[in-house]
């Protein structure tokens, strides 16, 4: 499902998604997509907000949803088991570009009993 309006576009249910925090990747036949709802404001010139909450995932080689699940490796310096599932997954992030000249981009994320993290990644023309 899709709703825009006031400079938004809200979705809802089964979609690709591509941000610094999740991304599931469109290059194959079959790509895979998360089960969530997620939300683009475009008001500000020059400025895209994002933010998102997902439960589940489709991968590419499967027909229904599963749990997100990470797959660091045994060996992960956090010091979690690897495979262990997450409940949900939530992000919040912006994307400002000056035309022209820069692209500034900050998210944080949290992968439910997992991880938390803060992304920043800043390019130039």
């Amino acid at each position: 499902m899709k709703l825009r309006g006031f400079d938004s576009l809200v979705q809802a249910g089964d979609q690709y998604l591509e941000n610094p925090v999740v991304a599931g990747g469109v290059s194959r036949v079959f790509p895979q997509t998360f089960r969530g709802v997620t939300l683009k404001n475009y008001s500000v010139p020059d400025l895209t907000l994002d933010v998102g909450w997902v439960d589940s995932t489709r991968l590419r080689n499967q027909s229904g949803q599963s749990h997100l699940v990470t797959s660091y490796g045994a060996s992960n310096k956090a010091g979690l088991p690897a495979d262990r599932e997450s409940p949900y997954m939530g992000w919040l992030g912006g994307v400002y570009s000056v035309p022209g000249a820069l692209t500034l981009t900050v998210y944080g994320g949290q992968l439910s009993d997992i991880w938390i993290s803060i992304t920043r990644e800043r390019a130039g023309h």
